[in-house]
């Protein structure tokens, strides 16, 4: 399950990231009853777990003035990202040719952009690996191009080919991506 919440705006990044947690609280407590927020530890490259829960997953993520988290029963990552101005460099930075190709196509590139970045950063954020690779590797073109909210997707990483389903949401003026191995349940909350 998906959660959502806004926050109020001006927060410093740790408090972003307390809100996130107990977004995270209140959504294992709506799920699974859990009303203390388990231990968090961190893989070497950085995904967060829970130390004494590891049959439970999670992601959760933070920008400006809203955070969002989802739970699962697998593997899973999440990117929100609120829309803002398009950077042509930075595009062209992170793109590849067909991301690239497919973003001059759209109406709103600020939009456009914050998707594909989104996308990445979630499939990362899965597969726990953090920003260490080139994201130019990274292709979402036939998820881009599938207009679905949920798509299943190969994507080439380091050689290797790996199959996921990915959703995509804008919801008021941000862009959110979730990731897992399989069809995560895509019913967003927004929790008050």
């Amino acid at each position: 399950m998906i959660y959502w919440r806004t926050m109020e705006e001006g927060l410093k990044k740790a408090e972003q990231t307390a809100f996130a947690r107990t977004l995270l609280l209140d959504a294992l407590r709506k799920e699974y009853g859990i009303t203390r927020l388990p231990e968090i530890a961190r893989t070497p490259h950085g995904k967060p777990y829970f130390l004494n829960s590891p049959e439970l997953y999670f992601n959760y993520s933070h920008s400006k003035h809203a955070a969002a988290c989802v739970l699962s029963k697998q593997a899973v990552g999440i990117d929100l990202e609120q829309i803002r101005n398009y950077s042509e460099k930075t595009a062209q930075r992170f793109c590849s040719q067909g991301e690239w190709v497919w973003l001059q196509r759209q109406p709103d590139l600020n939009k456009a952009w914050i998707q594909i970045w989104t996308m990445k950063e979630a499939w990362l954020k899965y597969r726990g690996i953090g920003l260490r690779v080139d994201l130019r590797d990274l292709d979402f073109t036939a998820a881009l191009e599938n207009a679905s909210a949920q798509k299943e997707i190969t994507v080439l990483e380091h050689g290797q080919t790996h199959t996921a389903c990915i959703y995509s949401y804008f919801i008021e003026d941000f862009w959110m991506s979730v990731c897992g191995k399989e069809k995560v349940k895509n019913h967003v909350l927004h929790l008050l």
